[in-house]
């Protein structure tokens, strides 16, 4: 993360300029202490997504809330107590508000730091829980009051501050504690699993008093009485005065209205005077700059002290903004019958209209109750394409002469590169780039299959164009449950690698590797010193089962997939599951369906939707049930390019696309049997 990415932070800023330059001067880590958010797509993905951190308030945290409540409000107690100079505290139950909370922080904050890996939960965290403090915090000097009137007029606001200070010191103390056993169970660095942002949070405490700060100040009359131990009144009363002063002098004054120009980066000074003359005095070292001046009067406006004591407070006031901005992205999600939605009232603070907004089933929401704090489980669209006998070509080729060489890497990478557009115009995420192939991910499965037939129709144009892997390219879809395992941390950013059930589905799709592949078998005998022809002789009989039949030898550019009679599946074209159907008729509901033949194969075809003049029909054929390796017996289909076949469309009617494929298969074999 660059602080660049935070100028799509948007909120009411008073006193940041929110430039990468002021923000690496207020966070010069910022890649390590403010975290990034990210895209939050909706229930109609083809809508704008909003931009956040999507965290679910689940009862972990609510009880979480609970406790801090309890603890904060018996600390404001205990310190009345102590001004009162009464003995009848309970201590033992004062200490009892805090273990309930420290075990119950304990626990969600050992989920973050075990789960974390560069992920910034701990940075979210803080901004979600700060706001928790806050709120209780707000309402310390009227509590105080009522407790003792007396107490509370002289020193509410002063109480809030001891009573914050007293929770960070403790806080600070369990979370080191923890980070220390955390560190050692999990072989990682205590200095990086202890939250970095709340020791900037812990050093400047607008963050857990306040939730929003206007121009006037107003907000922060108990902070200057109770933290700066200042008057505030007289501190407003002189910036209202320098104010009114200083747009006079940039009415009047060239070499000021000179200086605002350079700052603002605008060639008309006078526009903005008006508009940007607050803003300007919340620039470091410009109000240095007009005290200078020669009609500067500190009796008037602020003396040398009081210059430097504001030049801190606008500091603190910009590193509030940008921390507040950070936490108005949090986006709290409900979950109604599965379904995940967020407020009006959040929709309106990012800007996406003042309606409660669905998002989309796939949402993965931050529940910091939860030991992965994100489910690593996800159900999404997987494209696997891998490039017949790449690695004898590469043999082959490594041993021409130069030029050769050079021919086959500038057309393998023109090839990649026309993979990597398609992906992109349809919103694939490259999970893996294999060498002989790549792994694509996706939640649309309509987006997937417009991407495969449209693979196949770029290595088939590759190879017009004399494209060296001309053997054969196997494409495999499903629809399956993969797990994301997150790398990264420190200064590294976080990474995902997928791995999971959905993977090794498509790796068996493409390779068509049998749960006992007699070609291991062979091999292994002839390794350990068998002689090779008898070997071969043995396993012939599996072997004419295990071959495609000749209606499967193929020229350049064709392709053709087909089950053998022991359950091999030859893939040289491309093939789908069962599920990825399943879904494509749940999300689509594709129609009209009709009939297509090819060669003696059968296919249920519909065309699909289009906004320009490419033409792209999908045939599908239930190939029968396939034995691959670790996976046991699963139902495979046959996907093609309908639209190069000539053959008349016969269509098809109330039934889903599913359903069509199986029943044209059964009336296939009972009329071939």
């Amino acid at each position: 993360m660059t602080s660049e990415h935070l100028l799509g932070l948007h909120s009411p800023f008073n006193f940041l300029n929110p430039d990468p330059l002021e923000v690496r001067r207020l966070f010069p880590e910022v890649e390590r202490s403010l975290p990034l958010p990210d895209p939050i797509f909706l229930a109609d993905e083809e809508a704008t997504p909003i931009v956040g951190f999507p965290v679910r308030r689940s009862r972990a945290i609510e009880f979480l809330g609970q406790c801090l409540r309890d603890y904060l409000e018996s600390e404001e107690r205990a310190q009345v107590a102590t001004l009162q100079k009464r003995t009848d505290l309970d201590i033992r139950a004062h200490q009892l508000t805090w273990e309930r909370y420290r075990s119950s922080l304990t626990e969600i904050s050992q989920n973050i730091m075990t789960a974390s890996y560069g992920r910034s939960f701990p940075q979210v965290f803080w901004l979600y829980h700060s706001l928790d403090v806050s709120r209780v915090l707000k309402g310390t000097a009227n509590r105080v009051r009522q407790a003792d009137l007396e107490i509370g007029k002289r020193q509410g606001d002063a109480l809030r501050y001891v009573v914050l200070s007293r929770y960070l010191e403790k806080v600070v103390s369990a979370l080191y504690d923890l980070a220390s056993k955390v560190a050692i169970s999990t072989h990682q660095s205590e200095t990086l699993l202890f939250p970095a942002l709340l020791t900037s949070m812990r050093d400047n405490v607008l963050i857990f008093t306040e939730d929003h700060v206007s121009s006037d100040l107003n907000e922060l009359v108990g902070y200057f009485r109770g933290y700066l131990k200042i008057d505030g009144r007289d501190l407003l009363y002189r910036m209202a005065h320098l104010r009114q002063w200083h747009k006079e002098l940039l009415a009047e004054d060239s070499i000021v209205q000179a200086a605002a120009t350079e700052l603002l980066g605008s060639k008309d000074s006078r526009a903005l005077a008006a508009e940007h003359a607050d803003r300007l005095l919340m620039r470091q070292g410009y109000l240095a700059f007009l005290a200078g001046h020669s009609s500067y009067s500190e009796e008037r406006f602020f003396s040398r002290r009081e210059l430097r004591l504001w030049s801190a407070l606008v500091h603190r006031l910009q590193e509030f903004e940008l921390l507040n901005a950070c936490r108005r992205r949090i986006v709290e999600v409900k979950t109604d019958d599965g379904q995940y939605t967020c407020d009006a009232r959040t929709a309106a603070r990012l800007g996406a209209g003042n309606r409660p907004l669905e998002l989309n089933a796939e949402t993965r929401a931050l529940d910091f109750g939860m030991p992965f704090i994100v489910d690593p489980e996800v159900s999404r669209a997987g494209l696997i394409y891998d490039i017949t006998d790449f690695s004898a070509i590469v043999s082959v080729i490594r041993l021409s002469e130069r030029k050769t060489q050079d021919d086959s890497f500038r057309h393998i990478f023109l090839f990649q590169n026309r993979i990597d557009r398609i992906a992109a115009e349809w919103r694939l995420r490259l999970e893996k780039y294999l060498g002989d192939g790549a792994f694509y991910s996706g939640r649309n499965v309509m987006r997937m299959l417009r991407a495969a037939l449209q693979i196949q129709r770029a290595y088939r144009e590759a190879i017009d164009k004399g494209f060296p892997f001309d053997q054969g390219m196997r494409i495999a879809l499903n629809f399956g449950t993969y797990r994301l395992l997150p790398f990264g941390g420190g200064s590294e950013p976080a990474r995902y690698e997928v791995f999971g059930h959905g993977l090794v589905e498509l790796s068996r799709l493409v390779s068509g590797k049998k749960s006992l592949d007699f070609q291991e078998l062979r091999s292994v005998l002839v390794a350990r010193g068998y002689d090779e022809s008898r070997v071969n002789a043995f396993f012939a009989p599996i072997a004419k089962i295990h071959n495609p039949s000749a209606s499967s030898a193929r020229k350049p550019g064709t392709f053709h997939t087909e089950l053998t009679e022991d359950g091999a599946l030859i893939n040289e074209g491309m093939v789908v599951t069962e599920r990825y159907l399943e879904e494509l008729e749940k999300q689509f509901r594709p129609r009209p369906l009709f009939h297509i033949e090819h060669d003696s194969r059968r296919f249920v075809a519909f065309d699909l939707p289009s906004s320009d003049e490419t033409v792209l029909t999908a045939g599908f054929r239930r190939l029968g049930v396939a034995a691959l390796k670790g996976l046991g017996n699963l139902p495979v289909y046959e996907l093609v390019d309908a639209n190069q076949f000539k053959s008349p469309r016969r269509p098809l009617f109330r039934t889903d696309l599913l359903s069509a494929v199986n029943e044209t298969y059964t009336s296939t074999l009972a009329k071939s049997s």
